[in-house]
């Protein structure tokens, strides 16, 4: 038998880790043994043994197999780590067999010594408190229903979260909604759930998604539990509430990481919850990201009915105020000019109707908060679709002063950063190159992690709108198209590829 066909466990360590995951992603690639080793110039003998564990590879070596596979960091984040396995092994020897031997206190100082530790975890759940995942992999699993992880101390290395992590948790939502359970619980059980979720509300505002994420989940799970454990109608209904608002946080998040089928399940599922107990004010949220998702996702006909779907569950004011300003986006793509404005009138006549009493869209705060910046935001994208160029500028403008000199902790930082986008392309329509250039830099100041999802696909517009007239083979035009994409490039999320919205 081919020694390329022998069976490595990733989960018996880092360096195991890595060489299973260079095989993997190879084979995935569709690259023999042979033709790889080729491509680095390496023997097929030599790269054998790497994917074996058997060899110690060069950081140069695992960036070249980096880049060949595409793994955008994969590979080269795991060799850090397996290195210094191999170091261990080298200076100290290989790890003794009579562990068992050592006292209780060894073996922990041990386990902590170490940065990056491999277990076997229930798909979904928390890897350990405080912990970060850089990958999950789904080959060989020691056992049933669980996934080999390698996860990094906090403020080590950098962060990854791979697909079985965000899925397992959508169709673990998916699967919830609706279920039964048994027992009763203290009411400071609710009570704290709550102040998680408005927490956890604020903190998608401002925070990396992947460590809101995590918590989300934590929390989420807590509410499932606690569902079992109680028939008590009152209590169900407000768990059946916080799962629901926990479902619309896991949906953003999920969406924001890059994965768009798991946004969407989790806001069915928060729409399932909402119907469960006849709350509207969650039907109509969930509605409305739905009509969000389907807009980015370039099926706008859905877009436009899930926000009129909405709108049959909506209050005056807030509520009614998203679901026009989606409806009106998603008519624009179609170029139904007459049914967008139509919808962004109905937009301002419901800001004027809001109250503050609705206690999602109103009080709840943080992600779920309609504001007069997400209302301008939102017909700045409006207006950008139906060609109005000097509304665009005039809206985008008021968005980002709105956000800018409003209270740091109120700011939506990926909305923000659509709405700089917007005036930036806004300037470029009407042909002012010198105020997009100015009002670019201030978007560059990003952060890697806040660059999410529905940012990059904003920005995927800006390079076909430089290639034509008046840009093409403008200088200051093709250096700001460079810097856009330097800033595309250093994104910490993958850009999935996708229909720009």
């Amino acid at each position: 038998m081919s020694r390329t066909l022998r069976h490595i466990n990733p989960s018996e360590s880092v360096r195991h880790l890595f060489a299973w995951t260079l095989r993997e992603l190879r084979v995935q690639a569709g690259s023999s043994l042979q033709g790889f080793a080729k491509r680095l110039g390496k023997s097929d003998s030599y790269l054998s043994a790497v994917e074996l564990a058997e060899a110690r590879c060069t950081r140069a070596f695992a960036e070249a197999c980096d880049e060949l596979l595409d793994a955008r960091g994969k590979l080269v984040n795991l060799w850090v780590h397996a290195d210094q396995e191999w170091d261990q092994i080298t200076h100290k020897g290989a790890p003794s067999r009579r562990s068992n031997s050592h006292s209780e206190a060894e073996r922990v100082q041990a386990d902590q010594a170490q940065a990056v530790r491999i277990a076997a975890v229930p798909a979904g759940e928390d890897v350990r408190p405080g912990a970060r995942v850089i990958w999950c992999v789904d080959g060989t699993r020691p056992a049933a229903g669980s996934i080999p992880v390698a996860w990094v101390a906090p403020g080590e290395g950098s962060a990854y979260a791979e697909r079985q992590l965000v899925m397992a948790a959508a169709n673990q939502a998916g699967e919830h909604a609706g279920r039964a359970g048994a027992g009763n619980l203290e009411g400071a059980a609710l009570e704290q759930l709550h102040d998680h979720v408005v927490r956890l509300a604020h903190a998608y505002l401002t925070g990396p998604m992947l460590p809101v994420f995590g918590e989300l989940v934590a929390v989420r799970n807590r509410t499932y539990d606690l569902l079992e454990r109680t028939q008590r109608l009152e209590q169900r209904h407000d768990l059946y509430l916080i799962a629901g608002l926990l479902s619309c946080l896991l949906a953003g998040t999920s969406y924001d990481l890059g994965y768009p089928e798991a946004g969407i399940e989790q806001a069915r599922a928060a729409q399932i919850y909402g119907e469960l107990i006849g709350h509207e004010s969650l039907r109509a949220y969930a509605y409305g990201q739905l009509s969000m998702f389907f807009h980015l996702e370039g099926q706008y006909r859905r877009a436009v009915e899930y926000a009129r779907a909405g709108q049959a569950h909506a209050a005056p004011g807030s509520p009614m105020l998203r679901l026009r300003s989606l409806e009106a986006l998603a008519s624009s793509r179609l170029g139904r000019l007459d049914e967008a404005t139509a919808a962004l009138e109905m937009a301002r006549l419901a800001r004027d109707q809001v109250t503050g009493a609705d206690d999602l869209h109103d009080r709840t705060g943080g992600m779920f908060t309609s504001t007069d910046a997400k209302q301008a935001y939102m017909a700045g994208m409006t207006y950008i679709h139906l060609g109005q160029a000097d509304n665009a500028v005039q809206e985008a403008s008021r968005a980002i002063e709105l956000w800018t000199t409003g209270p740091a902790a109120e700011r939506a930082e990926g909305a923000l950063a659509v709405a700089r986008i917007d005036l930036v392309t806004a300037y470029l329509m009407l042909g002012e190159l010198d105020a997009a250039i100015d009002s670019t830099a201030p978007l560059l100041t990003v952060t890697p992690e806040q660059r999410t999802t529905i940012v990059l696909k904003r920005l995927s517009g800006f390079h076909e709108q430089l290639a034509k007239p008046p840009y093409v083979g403008s200088p200051q035009a093709e250096s700001l198209g460079q810097r856009i994409e330097d800033f595309r490039a250093t994104a910490t999320i993958p850009e999935l590829p996708s229909r720009s919205p």
